[in-house]
This record gives structure tokens, C-alpha cells and sequence, in this order.
């Protein structure tokens, strides 16, 4: 069963049962030409025999094309040629505007070019033929015969606008889709980035809080408010996200811009919150850039904050306080070398193989062709990211 462009299903039967409904775009062209059929009678009410048994088929078609535009403009346009090609004359009020409207239909009725083309052409020859052995001269047959395909490229044009229209209306839609489904890349993104963050240092605050014992916190030296600040402001944002992700990710849009201003800020602003949050759980120590991330593609830069920040978050969550160090090393060529170091227990679990956190990192490494060591030795944690220069990195390429 063919396919409208408005939805509708309407064409030759192929055994489905079609739904009935009114497609509102006919309905002028049907009283129109039923307007000028009643006002030919009124003036001129002249019939032939054969006219008067095919004025009540045309009367009924006419009705019936709102309701199946496809089946009854065919049955139009057939009609047409019945009373051309019929031996006898056949004259009945505007059948002919009748066959006129429905070769305009067809097209867009069907969504082809095609039926209204073939009726179009075969109309044309047989009025040609027709009016000539009526006595009618060449001009004027010829002028006749010509306005069937003229009414079957009107059809044509209303059909490639439906389809303009549905294309942009397509369009339109995809791009919606693809931003919803940025939106929730974002808001993964955030869960993963702040607030699993967050809950970690949380985590950590109170451990270091239990192993102090009570005589530390009641001498004032505990983390009970930071742990209160650092969950409330996590509740908050997880909340204003479920609640409303459209203005939540409107109100985060200066880390999601999408720039290379922004990529950059979004990094440092990553080091710099890991680095106060090390600081206060007593790691000493810092994180360092060597080298510039503009010669870097943003994706390239995005790729390796989200790298700097699972491996800081495993620091705070494995590592014991005492020294750490963490450096991005980026060469002008397109290279990237991170290097992490912290006291880890001695002997004890690290996530260097099966945690979560370094999963991520491999894979996203692996993605920008880069290889991760990662080593436990001593009561030290060594991890070490090694990025190719391609041109999936270099911006300059």
C-alpha cells in the first residue's frame, strides 16, 4: 500500500484495510469543481445519454476524493478517458476540470511522479485523437490535449513541496535527537566527572576523620562541615538535573561550549579542584602542564581531561596522604606523556588492574592510540600515559 506524504496510507488495494479519514487539502478542489458543475446546470443544463449515466459517477468520485484521493483520481482519470474514447458523445457539466483536478491530485495523493505522468500522457494523446475526429481543428485539439500533463506537473509541484517540507520537518527532528542525546551524554558525563568525584572525597574526609579518632574532632580539627558542603552541593546538582536537565545543562553550558577556550578551562579547572581536594586530605604535592594544549584538537583535549581526572580520583580514593606528583607532558609535535605517582599500601589493593577508573583510562587510550603502564612498587603507585602525535590529536594537521 503506498504511502502519502502526510502519513496517510492511500493506494491500490493489496489486501490491508485502509483507515478512513478526511485529508482536508482536497476538499477545495472537490467543491469547487462540484460548484461549477452546479452552475453549468443552472445555466446550461445540457446532457447526452451517456452523459446522464456518467454525471452521478462523477459526482461520486468527486466526493469520495477527500476520503481516498489516490483510488479516486484514478477512477477520475479513467473515467476521462472513457468518455473520450466512447463512440457515442458523452456531454455532462465539468467532467472535464474533474479529470483536470485529479491528474493534480495523484502525485501527491501517491507520492510518485509516475501514475500521473502515464495518465497524463495517455489523456493528452486520446483527447488529441478525439477532438480531431470530432472536427475540431489542430490548434484547438492540441491546446486541449496539452492541459493533462500541465494539471500533472501542478501535481508533481505539490509533491516535491511535501517532500521539501517533510525533509526539513526530518531534518528538524534529527537534529533535536542528536542534541537530546548530548544533553545526556553531558549530564553521564557530570554524574561520572563531579558528583562520583565528590561522593569519593566525601568518602575519604570521613575516613580520615575516623582513623584521627574523637579526640582530633573534638578539638576541632575533624571535616564534618566540608563532608555536609561537598554532599549537600552533590544532592543539589543531582537533583536540578533529574529535575530539570533542559535548564541544568543551559546553566553548566560554560564547560560544554565546545571550544578549545573552553576544553582548556575544563582542564585546568579539573586539575585545580583535584588539587585542593589532595591538599586537604594531606597529600602534598602538585599537578603541572608542561607544554601548551593549544596545539591540541579539543577532542584531543577532552580526551585527556577525562584521563587527568580518573587517575586523580583514584588517587583520592586508593591512595595514602604523603607525596604525590601528577604532570601532563605535551609536545609540540602532538604527543602527550601523563605521568602519576603516590604512596599506595604496600602490598594492599590498587586499582591498577582491576579498578574501574584505569579501565576507562586504557580505553580511552586507546582510542588516541596510546599505551598505559601502570606500576606498584614499594609503596608507590606509579601510573604512566603515553599519547602518539596523529592527526586525531595535532591541530596544526
Amino acid at each position: 500500500m503506498n504511502v502519502r506524504i502526510d502519513g496517510r496510507q492511500d493506494g491500490p488495494p493489496d489486501g490491508g484495510r485502509a483507515r478512513i479519514g478526511v485529508n482536508s487539502r482536497y476538499v477545495p478542489g472537490t467543491v469547487a469543481c462540484l460548484t461549477l458543475a452546479a452552475a453549468e446546470l443552472a445555466l446550461y443544463p445540457s446532457f447526452t445519454p451517456a452523459g446522464l449515466v456518467v454525471f452521478p459517477i462523477y459526482v461520486v468520485l468527486l466526493i469520495c476524493l477527500p476520503f481516498s484521493p489516490f483510488r479516486a483520481s484514478t477512477a477520475l482519470c479513467m473515467v476521462g478517458m472513457a468518455c473520450l474514447m466512447l463512440p457515442v458523445r458523452v456531454e455532462c457539466p465539468t467532467w472535464y476540470w474533474g479529470v483536470w483536478f485529479a491528474l493534480g491530485a495523484m502525485s501527491p495523493a501517491c507520492g510518485s511522479v509516475v501514475p500521473a505522468a502515464m495518465f497524463s500522457i495517455v489523456e493528452s494523446v486520446i483527447a488529441f485523437a478525439s477532438n480531431a475526429s470530432h472536427g475540431m481543428s489542430i490548434p484547438s485539439a492540441v491546446t486541449m490535449s496539452a492541459t493533462f500533463p500541465v494539471a500533472a506537473m501542478v501535481g508533481v509541484y505539490f509533491l516535491e513541496h511535501a517532500r521539501a517540507v517533510l525533509l526539513r520537518a526530518q531534518r528538524e527532528a534529527d537534529r533535536e535527537r542528536i542534541e537530546q542525546q548530548g544533553r545526556i551524554l553531558d549530564a553521564m558525563r557530570y554524574l561520572h566527572d563531579e558528583v562520583a568525584g565528590d561522593i569519593t572525597y566525601a568518602i575519604q574526609l570521613t575516613r580520615l576523620d575516623d582513623a584521627a579518632g574523637s579526640g582530633n574532632r573534638t578539638e576541632g580539627h575533624g571535616h564534618p562541615n566540608e563532608i555536609e558542603r561537598v554532599l549537600s552541593r552533590t544532592l543539589r546538582s543531582v537533583r536540578a538535573a533529574s529535575m530539570d536537565p533542559q535548564e541544568w545543562h543551559m546553566r553548566g553550558g560554560p564547560l560544554r561550549d565546545g571550544t578549545a577556550e573552553h576544553a582548556h578551562y575544563r582542564l585546568f579547572l579539573v586539575l585545580r579542584r583535584h588539587r585542593e581536594r589532595l591538599d586537604r586530605l594531606g597529600f602534598r604535592g602538585g599537578t603541572a602542564v608542561v607544554g601548551t594544549p593549544a596545539v591540541l584538537t579539543v577532542a584531543a583535549v577532552d580526551s585527556i581531561t577525562s584521563m587527568s581526572d580518573e587517575i586523580l580520583s583514584n588517587i583520592v580514593s586508593h591512595g595514602i596522604p604523603g607525596p604525590y606528583s601528577f604532570v601532563i607532558i605535551i609536545s609540540m609535535d602532538g604527543g602527550v606523556h601523563i605521568v602519576s605517582a603516590n604512596r599506595a599500601e604496600a602490598g594492599g589493593r590498587t586499582p591498577g588492574e582491576r579498578g574501574l577508573g584505569l579501565r576507562l583510562v586504557r580505553r580511552t587510550a586507546r582510542t588516541m592510540h596510546g599505551e598505559v603502564a601502570v606500576s606498584s612498587q614499594d609503596g608507590e603507585w606509579t601510573v604512566s600515559v603515553f599519547i602518539p602525535p596523529s592527526r586525531e590529536t595535532l591541530l596544526a594537521a
